[in-house]
């Protein structure tokens, strides 16, 4: 496979890692169309959730494409953002919008997560 797979490893999958996110997070972006939670993990790759609610999106066609919009999105850009388990909650806004907008607005909460990676590795160095 090739570095921009989208794997099963890369997956959160147990209610016990999407709580762990929830209530550790050591980051957090909002806009009017997502909630991004993040939190360091042990394991050398990026995992990621992705929860659409139905209040706030109703049809189901509308939150499937939100799912794939976020999990292409996550998947090119997964290499930067190894070492954390991320959460993306989607909120109202995020069912009316068009992919492309979806997509810049994604790309600047992995943005903000990478500069956040960054920040702390100087830190520690």
């Amino acid at each position: 496979m090739n570095e921009y797979s989208y794997l099963s490893e890369n997956r959160l999958t147990e209610k016990e890692d999407f709580s762990a996110v929830f209530k550790q997070a050591l980051f957090k972006h909002s806009g009017a169309e997502f909630l991004i939670l993040a939190r360091p993990n042990t394991w050398d790759v990026a995992r990621l959730g992705v929860v659409v609610p139905k209040k706030n999106v109703r049809k189901s066609v509308a939150r499937n494409r939100i799912k794939r919009v976020v999990r292409e999105s996550f998947r090119l850009n997964k290499n930067q953002l190894s070492h954390w388990d991320i959460v993306v909650l989607a909120l109202r806004l995020s069912g009316k919008m068009p992919n492309e907008q979806l997509f810049e607005r994604l790309a600047s909460g992995w943005t903000r997560l990478t500069n956040r990676t960054m920040r702390d590795l100087n830190e520690r160095n």
